[in-house]
């Protein structure tokens, strides 16, 4: 029986689950940083209501949730790039 924490079963179920937890924080911050821009926005229903209502200054109140977001999507690309390993 192989004991190595370097065998291969072992280095793949771990690149997985790492690869998809980085993800699942990322898509959980985004989410995060949408729910504030939406609760940002206010409808004027005197004008037209617009498909997508975010603005400048709601989109602002979510900047902190899409960096954390960009940086787990990059992180991801970097840990686990088939031609460089970190």
């Amino acid at each position: 029986m192989f004991h190595k924490k370097e065998h291969c079963p072992h280095r793949s179920y771990h690149n997985m689950t790492s690869r998809y937890n980085i993800y699942f924080n990322g898509r959980e911050s985004f989410k995060k940083g949408e729910k504030k821009i939406e609760k940002n926005v206010t409808d004027d229903y005197t004008r037209l209501i617009p498909v997508f209502p975010y603005s400048a200054e709601a989109a602002s109140s979510a900047t902190s949730d899409m960096d954390r977001t960009i940086k787990k999507s990059t992180k991801v690309a970097a840990l686990h790039s088939i031609t460089v390993k970190p």
